[in-house]
């Protein structure tokens, strides 16, 4: 959702022909297309003329064409030729640019703490004016800003995922809890141990439940403790 977001405001903010969001893919070294404000029938056109699916579509980023882009960050593009990094041959894409009434494309790389997130392609009319430069790479800040965001909740996302499928397998009780105490993951170790069923967790249980009484007072002490950087040694309960 971020992506279209981004991509239709700055359509809508600089009434350009179309715009595209690229990612970075860092361990391939390639630049694919995420997202592009076309509709479906266009989509469907540029797809065939470059024989593949646009989104999706991938170019290789080499060092050099790496470093021009965290270091120009804008350029006035002339073709889709120059565009794709030579990859598509002009045979195809001027079809496509007078297809499109295309008259220029400002490339922008979205760049985050020196990072490369991705980039974001302005495809302006025919006869339209220039895009302001300024403008442009202020909202592109933002949207590498928020691109880079929502990859690290996608990564956090996956990382937390295979946690949990790996805690599934342990014989060791796994649990997560927040600061108020309320378990929020148990791996099966901790259900078969202590008796309960899932619909149980699902109704909510509180870590101190798992302890005796006696000792739930103390845990809770020790948990407060441990928040504000001054644990007990105490730590054993029944």
């Amino acid at each position: 959702r971020i992506y279209s977001y981004i991509v239709n405001r700055i359509k809508n903010i600089f009434k350009v022909r179309a715009v595209l969001i690229n990612i970075y893919d860092e361990s391939r070294s390639e630049m694919v297309v995420e997202y592009t404000s076309l509709n479906e029938k266009d989509n469907q056109l540029v797809s065939n003329y470059l024989n593949t699916k646009l989104v999706g579509k991938s170019i290789k980023v080499t060092p050099d064409f790496y470093k021009e882009m965290t270091t120009r960050i804008f350029s006035k593009i002339d073709s889709i030729h120059e565009l794709s990094n030579g990859e598509i041959p002009n045979i195809i894409g001027k079809p496509l640019e007078v297809l499109f009434n295309i008259g220029w494309f400002a490339g922008i790389a979205l760049v985050n703490k020196n990072k490369l997130v991705g980039t974001m392609i302005l495809a302006g009319h025919k006869n339209q004016e220039f895009v302001n430069r300024e403008l442009a790479m202020a909202f592109a800040g933002v949207a590498a800003i928020a691109i880079e965001r929502k990859k690290a909740e996608e990564s956090f996302k996956d990382s937390e995922e295979r946690f949990r499928e790996l805690s599934e397998l342990l014989p060791q009780i796994v649990f997560e809890m927040d600061l108020a105490g309320n378990l929020k993951f148990v791996n099966k170790a901790a259900f078969e141990h202590f008796g309960y069923s899932l619909s149980d967790f699902k109704e909510g249980l509180k870590a101190t439940e798992m302890l005796i009484p006696e000792d739930r007072e103390r845990a809770v002490i020790n948990i407060q403790r441990l928040l504000n950087d001054d644990p007990d040694e105490n730590k054993e309960y029944t």
